[in-house]
């Protein structure tokens, strides 16, 4: 199959929906090749080769890549899934916030994920998924383990957990004037995100119903290195930015850099570090007390944190989250079918 889509720059559909960016021309080919009759202690499999390309309306190659998949269910019910994604260079026209595009450098992703049979009562899943940079600037490792319980025809519990171990040599800090024209800074950031999400959904009755969900996260970063970009187009990343020299940290959280390299701050900018902590959570009471009229009771349970100061244990800031001050809201919702 093949495909040919494309979003004008001007085009805005989000009082319908959610659009995640226009100004895009993509195409896409996509070949599989699936053998349904069982063999050996396969079910099915499949192979599949996706390839896709990006441009903006001016002409610009944002997008290029290409990926080969596998998938194979066991006579069991067992599923595993295999991924190889190729990256080229990539032009993020938004990462600079308003400033020109910036080249990106090719990547490779490869990625196993595992899952048992969905129809027992207890549900597991696991994989893992590794990204290489090119000329190993940047790397990323994902680890994701997901479970579903059905304690009962009334009663599931179901998790999902991941985390991420990322470099990112190209992540945005600021904007700042200087010499007449405006620097923009990005810095190699090594960065650590652990967060879970759990439900829980126990029907008394068909039309009376408890549902729970609570999702604890905690990400911590900090910056190796802080650049200059010099040419957001170039290929190496010698070429693309200039490392700055950070002068001073003061006490408030400002690090002073030098910009011409004569040793003396020229501007600041809040230190880019951070621990940042969160909990979200939402506890649901429905009762359809009529066909198609419900009432709904919500209480809601927030906790977050954000500051400069890096916490080097993702597990120290994600225990963390249980001291942070939290904020309830409670709501109630009443709905009413009038049948005409």
């Amino acid at each position: 199959s093949g495909t040919l889509s494309w979003r004008s720059p001007g085009v805005d559909l989000n009082d319908l929906g959610y659009l995640r960016d226009a100004d895009l021309i993509t195409q896409r080919t996509d070949l599989r090749y699936q053998v349904n009759k069982p063999a050996g202690i396969l079910r099915n499999y499949y192979f599949s080769l996706a390839q896709r390309l990006d441009w903006s309306f001016g002409g610009e190659n944002t997008n290029n890549v290409v990926n080969l998949h596998g998938f194979f269910k066991f006579k069991n019910l067992w599923d595993v899934h295999l991924d190889f994604v190729r990256g080229f260079d990539r032009l993020d026209t938004r990462q600079l916030r308003g400033g020109p595009a910036l080249l990106t450098d090719p990547y490779i992703i490869s990625e196993i994920f595992f899952q048992t049979n969905s129809s027992r009562k207890i549900f597991l899943g696991a994989g893992v998924d590794k990204k290489w940079v090119d000329r190993k600037v940047a790397g990323a490792i994902d680890y994701t383990l997901y479970l579903q319980w059905k304690i009962s025809n009334r009663f599931t519990l179901t998790s999902r957990t991941n985390f991420e171990d990322l470099t990112d040599n190209n992540q945005y800090i600021a904007q700042k004037s200087f010499g007449g024209s405006t620097r923009f800074l990005v810095g190699k950031i090594e960065r650590n995100t652990l967060y879970t999400t759990l439900r829980a959904e126990y029907f008394i009755t068909p039309e009376f119903s408890l549902q729970y969900y609570g999702s604890p996260y905690a990400s911590t970063g900090k910056f190796k290195n802080i650049y200059k970009v010099r040419n957001p187009y170039a290929h190496l990343v010698e070429n693309r930015y200039t490392p700055m020299k950070p002068v001073i940290l003061t006490g408030d959280n400002k690090l002073y850099l030098d910009d011409n390299g004569d040793n003396k701050a020229d501007y600041y900018i809040s230190n880019p570090d951070f621990n940042f902590q969160e909990f979200r959570s939402n506890f649901v009471l429905r009762w359809e007390y009529k066909a198609g009229s419900t009432f709904y009771l919500v209480w809601s349970h927030n906790r977050s944190s954000y500051d400069n100061l890096y916490q080097d244990k993702i597990t120290k800031s994600f225990s963390g989250i249980t001291g942070l001050t939290p904020q309830n809201l409670f709501m109630l919702k009443l709905s009413y079918w009038l049948s005409l």
